[in-house]
């Protein structure tokens, strides 16, 4: 077999002949009422055990009959790492740098061991179906090796520009998606709805890894304070 019949579990079925479910379903009722009526008058002349095995064997012909005539076919998606792109973007601002786990173990560490883990790494294993292409951002986007980022020093992050100056960067590459790994701390107020929007009209899916605690660290801030006059 050419392909795994896990390959074959995801494709697309459907047919040739482009008519809606329910019209197929009325044929089919209409070509298994067709049969049982063609044996109407076979009653006394064969056994009725026999007549019913003839009546389902018919019925089975013509629903096969109707099924090929209707073109079925399978569409499969395969990747191919000669074709495809993936841009993956980690962030580098300031915040990968907090400590969520019991464990001091910091943003950026946890993201370092998801993607370059020997024999497991998120990026092996992406390479294994892309031609990848990594960034590093905070408000702007640079392309950087493929080895572990021991630097997090981004005053802020801008993930609508990032993004857009990457694939600026990318362009006239063909990129089968994007990866985000990030904390989603952005500070640049952009319009996430309408970012979205120019993302799809784009065609490029895009995919957030999220890092880091969803309650937020605790944090203190000075607000008022009083001394007394001398």
């Amino acid at each position: 077999m050419k392909y795994p019949i896990d390959v074959f579990r995801e494709g697309n079925f459907s047919f040739g002949v482009p008519l809606p479910g329910l019209l197929i379903a009325v044929l089919l009722v209409a070509l298994i009422a067709a049969t049982i009526w063609s044996y109407r008058t076979t009653h006394g002349r064969i056994q009725r055990g026999f007549r019913g095995f003839l009546i389902f064997l018919r019925a089975v012909v013509l629903c096969l009959l109707a099924f090929c005539l209707l073109k079925p076919f399978l569409t499969i998606y395969q990747t191919n790492p000669d074709d495809s792109y993936l841009l993956v973007m980690v962030d580098q601002s300031k915040s990968m740098q907090i400590t969520d786990t019991a464990n001091s173990e910091t943003r950026m560490q946890r993201v370092n061991n998801l993607l370059f883990t020997d024999g497991d790494g998120l990026l092996e294993q992406l390479n294994a179906k892309f031609k990848v292409r990594l960034f590093a951002f905070d408000t702007t986007a640079k392309r950087i090796p493929s080895e572990p980022l021991t630097n997090a020093e981004g005053e802020s992050t801008d993930i609508p520009e990032a993004l857009n100056e990457a694939l600026d960067d990318l362009q006239g590459i063909p990129l089968s998606g994007a990866v985000l790994l990030t904390d989603g701390v952005d500070r640049s107020g952009a319009d996430t709805t309408k970012f979205a929007m120019q993302m799809r009209e784009r065609k490029l899916p895009i995919h957030t890894v999220g890092v880091g605690s969803e309650a937020g660290t605790p944090d203190l801030e000075i607000v008022k304070l009083d001394v007394p006059r001398t």
